[in-house]
């Protein structure tokens, strides 16, 4: 089942993005969940989630409701806000070395350290991110609205989605920047997965292995913390990525057999709002 969260595609068309909060969003998930309960009661769910959903609803929803799920997976999989600015604006004054780009040095060795708070600043220096983006997100990105399109999506709901981006975005911001899971999200007590692209620039794949590694542990289920790195992805990991670890490829099919030895057959997926 896919989610078009409060503010976002086809449910800002119907409801516009009025009174977006986390808060609201991270309840919207839970009611959510549970009417696919009571629709499927015998079917376990998988929170499989990405990018936004990762960073501020879902880890709250597993952490405050855990009983309704099988298992948490992310993929494009958020740390902390800070961080990652901070990952992203040496990303791009080593790649300006390489380059022999003086100019966009000079501007980013002016600066010294970024001030993660300041919100237009990191847009401003991070935008040329995209231009660096690894190739499969690139061809992603390059033929989402062909792939809308080819689905049946209508001109209105591609406005909609864009619409919804561009509204939910400064209501959320907020959200984004306050996000720190090395600091408040360090305990999972549910099976805990991340599908993780090598070349993420966007939720650094260094970041989330420290995180995963170092300072995420859980109580009652320290056996079915698992990581897993495609070799040629970036934040969008897609069918055709392989696995660098492990002898098999990692599936949602995969996750279900191992989660508990049971099959669920309704998947619970937070869409992603990005606020660039």
């Amino acid at each position: 089942m896919q989610w078009d969260q409060r503010g976002a595609g086809r449910t800002f068309a119907k409801n516009g993005a009025a009174g977006v909060t986390p808060e609201k969003l991270i309840a919207d998930g839970i009611d959510l969940t549970e009417q696919q309960h009571k629709r499927f009661p015998r079917a376990p769910l998988i929170l499989f989630v990405h990018s936004w959903g990762s960073s501020i609803i879902a880890t709250s929803m597993a952490q405050q409701r855990r009983e309704l799920f099988l298992a948490y997976v992310g993929t494009g999989q958020v740390t902390g806000w800070a961080d990652t600015v901070q990952f992203q604006f040496d990303f791009l004054k080593q790649h300006y070395k390489e380059k022999g780009d003086r100019a966009a040095l000079a501007a980013l060795e002016a600066i010294g350290k970024p001030d993660p708070m300041n919100v237009q600043q990191h847009f401003g220096i991070s935008r040329p991110i995209r231009q660096n983006m690894n190739a499969s997100d690139t061809a992603w990105l390059t033929g989402l609205r062909n792939s809308y399109s080819a689905n049946g999506e209508t001109e209105a709901a591609l406005k909609a989605i864009g619409d919804g981006m561009s509204a939910s975005g400064p209501a959320l911001i907020g959200a984004s920047v306050a996000t720190d899971f090395p600091a408040t999200a360090t305990s999972f007590k549910i099976p805990y997965y991340v599908i993780q692209g090598r070349h993420d620039l966007f939720a650094p794949t260094p970041l989330v292995e420290a995180y995963f590694n170092k300072g995420l542990s859980s109580e009652e289920a320290p056996d079915h913390h698992r990581r897993r790195r495609p070799l040629r992805a970036g934040h969008a990991p897609g069918r055709g990525d392989r696995i660098a670890e492990g002898s098999d490829p990692v599936t949602l099919h995969s996750l279900r057999r191992r989660a508990h030895d049971k099959l669920p057959t309704v998947i619970s997926k937070c869409h992603a709002v990005p606020s660039r």
